[in-house]
């Protein structure tokens, strides 16, 4: 593994030292977990995937509307839900 120092404000610090204090944690591990969820989120496919489901919507036009939406979430935990699936 390899190892770099970084520079961290002050209040950056003082919220790894309470993560890694609470999760009995290294804060190296915090750093590198974070950078690892960091990319998950935010990462290249990510985009590309934003990317393919935006050429999707300029192909097909396809959309919901609010009250769709509204009315699809309200079906969770229910026994009245259902996987999304897009229109045919």
């Amino acid at each position: 593994m390899s190892k770099r120092a970084v520079q961290i404000d002050a209040d950056t610090d003082a919220i790894l030292t309470r993560l890694a204090k609470e999760r009995a944690a290294e804060p190296e591990t915090i750093v590198s977990d974070a950078v690892r969820l960091f990319d998950e989120l935010y990462g290249q496919a990510v985009l590309e995937e934003l990317d393919r489901r935006w050429t999707e919507f300029e192909r097909s036009g396809e959309s919901y509307s609010q009250e769709e939406v509204e009315a699809w979430l309200k079906t969770w935990g229910t026994r009245d839900f259902r996987p999304f699936r897009p229109r045919q």
